[in-house]
């Protein structure tokens, strides 16, 4: 695909993206034959699964925070920097609803979503604030748009503490939630009857056993396959922690420390830190990570029962790609020779760029 072809595929699925498309359509034939291509397609009878996707599409009343999808599919929330979210809910086959409901915060933004079950939202809000919802599957919600049971941390006005992204934990644990903050302590959300539920702060590794207390965790995914928890910190350390489905802490599988893009970068704890981890994403084989505006994919070794491993190093030499600004990125594996992995970074200022890799972890091509 010659470099103008690339850079319209490209600037069709950001436009897909502005445009608050759940699934945007295919664009025009020229393009579907690129994107065959793109793929590792034959014909353009291979993309018949893309001719059936639909869309919605809504506007939002502020500007996108935070996103999440529950495990069914059946429903989507969308947090924004207003203090709202918006709740779209497959009302039957092929229609959705969409509903606003405020957090009643006074306008502070919505830093992190997730569903516990597909009848329980949690949100985290401004400063210190969690509020949970339990009726997200019933109808009569749109009677009671604005009644959230709020989750009190007692933060308000410590910064550091500010609640950001909810993973929630794996292993049967889904009742169970880790609450990032910006600062190295975390937060533990957890149910302790029906409808009542408490925040606990605590020290990281009184959960995720030989954690780095100094080291803030910025990011974690959950291999729902293996019921394994993937966890970065702002230093580079990359820990994999599997549960059983009571146990109370993770167990440790691995831990390693990803070199940052300068190989003798000052880490963190020195009073300055020349490179920044700043999030995940999972793919089939493997995770993307961002550091500061670097990019870099790094693949699994797959053993011990099928259960994901990284190379066993201490210290793992990744190859970075730099993203001038790059805030946030998505790693995805649709080529069907099951060789290449595609990892889109968004930027605040540069638009989106379109990252390819070997499933190896080589880079192969960028399209800024």
């Amino acid at each position: 695909m010659d470099a103008d072809k690339k850079n319209e595929l490209v600037s069709w699925l950001a436009e897909s993206h502005l445009s608050h498309c759940l699934a945007p359509q295919l664009a025009t034939p020229p393009l579907k034959k690129e994107l065959v291509k793109l793929i590792g397609g034959k014909t353009l009878a291979e993309l018949n699964w893309a001719e059936r996707l639909g869309h919605i599409e809504y506007k939002l009343d502020y500007e996108p925070r935070a996103l999440a999808v529950d495990r069914t599919a059946r429903h989507v929330a969308v947090g924004t920097k207003s203090g709202t979210i918006f709740l779209a809910s497959q009302a039957s086959k092929s229609n959705w609803s969409v509903l606003a409901l405020s957090t009643n915060d006074d306008g502070h933004a919505v830093r992190g979503l997730a569903f516990l079950d597909g009848n329980t939202l949690l949100a985290s809000v401004g400063f210190g604030k969690v509020v949970c919802r339990h009726d997200i599957g019933s109808r009569s919600l749109r009677d009671r748009p604005d009644e959230w049971q709020v989750v009190d941390t007692h933060a308000e006005h410590d910064f550091d503490l500010r609640c950001t992204t909810i993973v929630p934990l794996p292993g049967g644990r889904a009742r169970k939630s880790l609450v990032l903050t910006g600062s190295p302590r975390t937060y533990i959300f957890s149910e302790t009857a029906p409808g009542r539920s408490e925040l606990t702060l605590i020290e990281a590794s009184r959960l995720l056993p030989q954690w780095d207390d100094n080291e803030r965790i910025v990011d974690a995914r959950i291999d729902r396959s293996a019921s394994v928890l993937m966890v970065l910190g702002n230093g580079g350390t990359l820990a994999l922690y599997s549960w059983r489905a009571n146990g109370a802490t993770g167990k440790l599988r691995q831990r390693l420390r990803i070199v940052p893009p300068r190989k003798y970068a000052r880490p963190a704890g020195q009073g300055h830190q020349d490179y920044v981890f700043r999030a995940l994403s999972r793919w089939p084989g493997g995770l993307a990570v961002l550091a500061s505006d670097h990019v870099t994919c790094i693949p699994y070794k797959f053993t011990n029962r099928g259960l994901p491993q990284f190379e066993d190093v201490e210290e793992l030499d990744a190859r970075w790609i730099r993203v001038p600004h790059a805030d946030a990125l998505t790693a995805w594996q649709p080529y069907r020779d099951g060789k290449r992995v595609a990892v889109f970074v968004g930027s605040a200022t540069q638009g989106v760029s379109f990252l390819m890799w070997r499933i190896d972890g080589h880079p192969l091509d960028v399209v800024p």
